[in-house]
């Protein structure tokens, strides 16, 4: 994402909005030029919303948007704020700097248990050992995990869930930009980053009153980035180049715990992860002809991951492995290299016709996993992921450039496909095999009227393993992938469409506009193993606005719906049966508001 820097006259702008959940919205820019050489920017944005949840236990305290213990999933409270500052004192330098701050204090993604496989290691040991003994508050004694905190069909974005939930981060962030023109032809770009991130992340994972899956995550993490670049052109700007390194140093750690049973016990997963990456990387293209350019670019990657783990059931807690250790103490370390090329051709036919085609590598490094709970004789690690990818495809432009039509297909090797499997009752991260992916896109835009804007997508995606690798031993056999497997978050189809009309209407000194815009998304699986529950059948949704801008257009005024029908999607969850419980996240609701907006 590209922010628009600092204007050389002072200007603004200020949006507010206000909608259903008592949804607040508003944010805001300042463009101050200090000098002819010096300007900065002021931007901040603040937003909040009631949570769309329905708690449903008994006796569960009404919601408190400010209590975490008590905040209802699917609310928002956050805000943010970042200032720039751009100096450039003549055409040869320009430096430009940013500083941003952010703020997060919300509930859980919304979720609700969806099945309870009564043959889950905690599941069976919670009903045979803690059920009889524990008081659950508004249900006494003897309550068993069990089908009754599995949500009705029709109100999916229920849930029983009474234990923690909350989401409290903190960001603040440095990044700096330098640019030194040394040639008409030859520039050096320096880009600088720095980002701390600390906060907790809590959940009742079981979803329901009982203590089954309780867990609280505190963490930090600081990463720091430094890149250089060479940015040129040669023989009359026939070929232009580019050629840099890269350095990214990370450090992170997390303290992350769940009270299982009690019988059981809890489990506290503690890393401290050190990574760092280095990276040099060049391309060129060629203009053979007006007609004809080639695109030829390569990049080397040194990763280095580090992890020191102390994965321990807690001793004062008790349970049946109170003091029992998962992995031995140690840091343990790996380095991943990979050499990426890529290649490209271009061939206008004319001004409104393209062809091209490209070949490119890529990939994505190994690790280890931080979340170990039966006991094993090391850290559980897994290979980089690697892919190769061949396009080609058309952009044109049609009807005196009124109608754009982009079309692309393509075909990717994946290559030890890293996936999300449940090793004995934990989730992590192992390398699944290879896969391939297969599929096309068209992109249509066209504008019949001066009023009126069309827009059109489809896409096709056909996904499937050709050869699978063997997992840990500790992945039960009802939840490994097979080759029959889809790959997750892959719809075969998905379709877009919309439009965008504009009415002048001199009595209001003023244009009001209409838009609206469809999206559909053919069967989902949302986890690696195609569960039936995280299954996400074929759905379409609907959005629609309408808006009045005044004459001089420095102010707006929108009424909008967003999903106006309501639509109940599942877009992730958790479908652990090997622990005992199956949890699906669930998209938001309908929503609506009006959105006012100024510039000056």
């Amino acid at each position: 994402m590209t922010t628009k820097r600092p204007s050389s006259t002072p200007e603004g702008s200020l949006e507010a909005t206000y909608g259903n959940y008592d949804r607040m919205e508003m944010r805001g820019s300042i463009d101050t030029p200090i000098s002819d050489v010096l300007r900065t920017k002021l931007t901040f944005g603040y937003k909040r919303a009631d949570g769309w949840s329905h708690l449903l236990a008994a006796n569960y305290p009404a919601p408190a948007h400010n209590n975490r213990s008590q905040r209802t999933p699917g609310d928002v409270n956050r805000g943010s704020g970042r200032l720039a500052i751009e100096y450039a004192p003549s055409d040869a330098f320009n430096l430009y700097l940013t500083a941003d701050v952010s703020r997060i204090r919300e509930a859980t993604v919304p979720s609700a248990a969806l099945a309870v496989p009564l043959d889950g290691t905690l599941t069976a040991a919670y009903n045979a050992n803690d059920a009889a003994v524990i008081d659950v508050p508004g249900y006494g004694t003897g309550v068993r995990y069990d089908d009754r905190w599995v949500v009705a069909p029709g109100n999916k974005r229920g849930t029983y869930q009474t234990g923690p939930n909350g989401t409290n981060l903190n960001v603040t962030g440095f990044a700096g930009t330098a640019e030194w023109k040394l040639a008409d032809d030859l520039t050096f770009k320096s880009i600088t980053a720095f980002r701390k991130v600390s906060g907790s992340f809590n959940r009742d994972a079981d979803n329901s009153p009982l203590q089954v899956v309780d867990c609280f995550s505190n963490f930090q993490q600081k990463q720091f980035s430094q890149e250089g670049q060479l940015v040129g052109s040669a023989f009359s700007d026939r070929v232009e180049y580019i050629g840099g390194a890269y350095y990214f140093k990370e450090s992170a750690v997390d303290d992350y715990r769940c009270a299982l049973p009690p019988s059981i016990g809890t489990i506290i997963l503690k890393s401290d992860a050190d990574n760092s990456s280095y990276a040099a990387f060049g391309q060129a293209s060629f203009k053979l002809s007006d007609a004809i350019k080639i695109t030829a670019g390569v990049r080397y990657t040194h990763d280095k991951k580090s992890l020191l783990p102390d994965f321990i059931y807690d001793p004062a807690a008790g349970g049946a492995f109170a003091g029992v250790r998962t992995v031995p103490y140690g840091r343990v370390t790996n380095t991943f290299s990979n050499v990426s090329p890529r290649f490209s051709i271009d061939y206008k036919l004319s001004r409104d016709v393209l062809f091209y085609g490209s070949y490119s590598r890529g990939y994505k490094g190994g690790g280890f996993n931080a979340r170990t709970v039966a006991p094993r004789p090391d850290v559980l690690a897994f290979t980089p992921e690697k892919l190769a990818t061949f396009e080609v495809g058309t952009k044109l432009e049609m009807l005196d450039r009124k109608v754009r039509l982009n079309v692309a297909a393509f075909t990717t090797k994946y290559q030890d496909i890293q996936i999300t499997v449940i090793e004995d009752f934990a989730p992590g991260t192992q390398n699944g095999g290879d896969a391939r992916i297969k599929g096309f896109e068209a992109e249509l835009a066209a504008k019949p009227t001066d009023r009126l804007t069309l827009n059109a997508s489809l896409a096709h995606l056909d996904t499937h393993y050709t050869k699978l690798l063997p997992l840990s031993s500790l992945v039960r056999p009802e939840f490994q992938v097979r080759m029959s497997n889809t790959l997750s978050n892959s719809p075969a189809w998905s379709a877009s469409a919309g439009f965008d009309y504009r009415i002048p209407v001199p009595a209001l000194s003023g244009d009001v506009s209409l838009r609206g815009d469809w999206s559909y998304n053919s069967k989902i699986y949302n986890d690696d193993i195609n569960s039936v529950w995280l299954t996400q059948k074929g759905y379409s949704i609907f959005n629609a606005q309408i808006a009045y801008e005044n004459g001089d257009g420095n102010w707006d005024l929108l009424l909008w719906g967003k999903n106006l029908s309501d639509k109940q999607v599942i877009f992730s969850g958790d479908a652990n049966a090997a622990a005992g419980f199956v949890q699906g996240n669930y998209s938001a609701p309908r929503t609506y508001g009006v959105t006012f907006r100024r510039r000056f």
